[in-house]
């Protein structure tokens, strides 16, 4: 039976194969898509920080007189003092004698950003001032200071981003497989009798449970390539948008050893499966690719609500959530990537995903065990 599953996947490879431009639009694009788009975000960002910086600015100050404010704030912006009051070209700052407010127009983002700097400037003359009196006793902001505060992360260096990681990655490598899924299983399933070759393919000496195999085969193995490819695209793209920042320096990548990887793989290849023997089920109960789409997308909005409910979650501790499609090969790697390696969720995970899929797959044998499954109702 499952050499019988091979040849069909085989089948399915070959006629991927043929087509070069979907194959490079399947899994290449993301290489190269997402690096361009964040080298992009990453250019425009800089540009426009550089014009905000280089800009001239208005500022009105009210019953604001102190020269020594001015000079710091010169040192933030290049300003002109005017009475134009607030608009998408000035902002006022406004001594209320203990408090002093800034009022600014948020609907421009060159005003935010000259607010902030104000904000940046008003706090180094709230120092000075402060430093003034003290000084005047005879004392210093650091005699004021009782005791020094130190932050030591303590966290190996394999789990350091781990948390970052555990929002980032199993959201983006499910959603990935599941427009992987969506895209190529209609073409195997919908497609294959829109084109009049199912017949062709039930009349060979192979069992139908070797077909639905074969082609939940072919579309697990396409999804998981799609989402590590889009991961990776992705991931490239962000080092290259937070290299700027120096952000990509806190980041360790000592967190994916080889059996970490293993594991993550497992998981992926387990939700992977029920996505792909649902979609195959339900692609060949359509008669054609319109209707097969309208049954494959409902799947596809409930697996990105799933993802997204889960996304700022932290990994469920009741055995239940680890039952649930989706659902668990989500807390399934977000315990991977922050805590280490849980074995009973990770063994449920596996276990009832592999069967949710046999039961999919079984379903999808008997379609083809009917000769029914050549125009399905």
């Amino acid at each position: 039976m499952f050499t019988d599953a091979l040849i069909i996947m085989r089948k399915e490879f070959l006629n991927l194969f043929k087509s070069k431009r979907t194959m490079l639009m399947t899994f290449g694009l993301p290489l190269i898509l997402f690096p361009v788009l964040f080298s992009g975000m990453a250019a425009v960002e800089k540009k426009q920080n550089e014009e905000k910086a280089g800009s001239i600015y208005y500022v009105e100050f009210q019953r604001f007189g102190d020269d020594r404010f001015s000079d710091i704030l010169a040192t933030k912006i290049s300003y002109i003092e005017s009475d134009q009051g607030v608009s998408d070209q000035s902002l006022v700052i406004r001594n209320r004698g203990g408090e002093v407010e800034i009022l600014y127009d948020s609907s421009s983002s060159r005003m935010t950003y000259a607010a902030d700097k104000a904000e940046e400037a008003l706090r180094e003359y709230n120092d000075l001032l402060g430093d003034s009196i003290l000084e005047q006793a005879g004392l210093k902001r650091e005699d004021l200071q009782i005791f020094r505060i130190r932050k030591t992360d303590t966290a190996p260096e394999e789990k350091k981003g781990g948390a970052l990681f555990a929002v980032f990655i199993p959201y983006i490598l499910i959603l990935f497989l599941l427009i992987g899924a969506m895209s190529l299983v209609l073409d195997v399933t919908a497609g294959e009798k829109e084109r009049g070759t199912i017949a062709v393919l039930l009349v060979n000496q192979i069992s139908r449970t070797s077909i639905a195999l074969g082609k939940t085969f072919y579309v697990i193995i396409c999804s998981i390539l799609n989402s590590f490819s889009s991961v990776i695209g992705m991931g490239l793209g962000m080092i290259i948008l937070l290299r700027g920042s120096g952000a990509v320096d806190n980041f360790s990548l000592a967190l994916f050893s080889p059996l970490k990887i293993l594991q993550l793989l497992l998981v992926l290849v387990s939700v992977s499966s029920v996505v792909s023997s649902l979609m195959v089920y339900l692609g060949s109960l359509a008669r054609n690719l319109k209707e097969g789409g309208s049954y494959v997308m409902p799947v596809y909005m409930l697996g990105l609500f799933a993802v997204v409910i889960t996304m700022n979650m932290e990994a469920a501790a009741g055995p239940v959530y680890y039952m649930i499609p989706l659902v668990n090969g989500v807390f399934v790697m977000k315990s991977l990537l922050t805590e280490g390696f849980p074995p009973l969720e990770f063994l449920l995970c596996l276990g009832s995903n592999l069967l949710i899929t046999a039961l999919f797959v079984f379903r999808t044998s008997r379609l083809y065990n009917s000769e029914r499954v050549l125009k399905t109702v």
